[in-house]
């Protein structure tokens, strides 16, 4: 930030990409700039050196501009286009780039998971709240071992042997949201009579066993929890 403390302003469109962008992505693109500018720009010196994230962006986000849950349709989701989806971000990451990645890790891969292949109840009781900000999603495949590599997953997954749910066994790390998330996206192995292949299961904040370690002074994304 200058010594004036205030995030300058864009001085217009040097790119010229409004030309290339459709009516539905300018307007995207400058009531993005306007919730950045006005809402995060302002406290982002002071979140950057705590580490930590406002709570209140991506509510600010939803309210002022309609970008939050991104294409996903329904259930309170904007249903944007891939191409808005993209000018959002890239109108974030101007500001803060910590902020853009919240906000991809949130609309564009927890909810859009659940969106895609959750029920139509875990649809209807998650999506909404998450929509409007209230609830942040986190999507967790990323393990100490084995990377962003999902063939060699050591997380697995068996039957609760109480009946009625799954009991999802290992460690994550580098998962973006996930220490002020009310809802992760693990993937785990199945076991070899549910095909042995990959599962996405819903884990909500407090679950049993759930531990969740915050990681700070990180190079970059500072600003993503």
């Amino acid at each position: 930030l200058p010594q004036s403390g205030r995030f300058p302003s864009a001085p217009g469109d040097p790119l010229r990409l409004d030309g290339l962008l459709t009516p539905e992505a300018r307007k995207i693109r400058y009531a993005v700039r306007r919730v950045m500018e006005g809402h995060v720009a302002p406290r982002m010196l002071e979140r950057w050196h705590a580490d930590k994230f406002d709570a209140g962006t991506l509510p600010a986000l939803h309210e002022g501009a309609g970008v939050v849950g991104g294409t996903a349709r329904g259930y309170g989701c904007p249903g944007l286009s891939a191409l808005s989806c993209g000018v959002a971000l890239m109108e974030c990451a101007r500001v803060d780039c910590g902020t853009s990645a919240v906000l991809m890790i949130h609309s564009n891969i927890a909810m859009l998971t659940i969106a895609m292949f959750g029920s139509e109840a875990q649809k209807a009781e998650l999506l909404p709240a998450m929509a409007r900000g209230e609830c942040v999603g986190a999507w967790a495949l990323t393990e100490p071992g084995a990377g962003s590599d999902a063939a060699s997953q050591g997380c697995v997954a068996e039957k609760s042997a109480a009946g009625g749910g799954w009991v999802v066994r290992g460690e994550k790390r580098w998962i973006g949201n996930a220490p002020d998330a009310g809802v992760i996206v693990v993937w785990a192995r199945l076991p070899k009579d549910e095909g042995g292949g990959l599962g996405a299961f819903i884990v909500r904040r407090g679950a049993p066993g759930l531990t969740v370690e915050v990681m700070q002074r990180k190079i970059g994304f500072c600003t993503i929890p």
